[in-house]
């Protein structure tokens, strides 16, 4: 049996400058989205040659040709934890259900935390963007934004940098090392063939008749 993955685009990163030179650089989306760039550390420019991998919200997407990380806006919300790691694993309930995802022990990672706030004066929004520590345990809260890389080679500017508030919000850009792509093995899930396998008919003898069981 073929497993299907389909990917949504709607979420969209970037910084450095005002957002207007971004939105200009856009690839048509859906409302309601997020908009990320990945550029260049040391020029500043956005490069679509590197080719990052990010998961949010359960959505997992890639760099397109454009150097745009786009994902599904799904909160009202303003603001976001971006964490930076090359691999994250799933943590299970007794029923073998997904409860969260962790960093993976051996794995680097760096987080941070994005807000928009709106400047009294000037009444011009603007992302706060600050480095933030990770939780004690790991965890990766479900509406944390992942980015796969080494975070020696991937970050974000902190500091302030005027934005607009739409519903296509431009988050500050990640700063990457030429060459700095997602490793291969970011997701480490489980062996998943059980799920496909095969179902039994069984039957068994109840007060009421005979009950028939499909099992693996």
């Amino acid at each position: 049996m073929k497993q299907i993955i389909t990917i949504v685009p709607i979420l969209i990163f970037t910084t450095l400058s005002w957002p207007q030179e971004a939105l200009n650089q856009l690839s048509p989306v859906s409302d309601h989205s997020l908009i990320l760039f990945v550029r260049n550390r040391k020029t500043g420019e956005v490069d679509p040659n590197i080719a990052l991998n990010a998961t949010y919200a359960g959505f997992l997407t890639s760099t397109n040709d454009r150097g745009q990380i786009l994902l599904p806006r799904k909160t009202e919300s303003k603001h976001f934890k971006i964490i930076i790691t090359p691999q994250i694993l799933p943590v299970f309930s007794v029923l073998n259900n997904v409860l969260h995802w962790v960093v993976a022990e051996q794995s680097s990672a760096k987080a941070y935390l994005i807000k928009m706030i709106k400047d009294e004066q000037t009444e011009i929004n603007i992302w706060h963007v600050e480095q933030t520590a990770l939780p004690a345990d790991q965890h990766i809260p479900l509406h944390a934004i992942v980015i796969f890389a080494d975070p020696e080679k991937v970050d974000i500017q902190t500091g302030f940098f005027p934005t607009k508030s739409t519903e296509q919000l431009v988050l500050p850009s990640l700063l990457a090392e030429a060459g700095s792509n997602s490793p291969l093995k970011a997701v480490q899930l489980p062996n998943q063939k059980p799920f496909f396998k095969q179902l039994k008919t069984a039957y068994a003898l109840t007060p009421y008749g005979y009950a028939t069981l499909q099992a693996r």
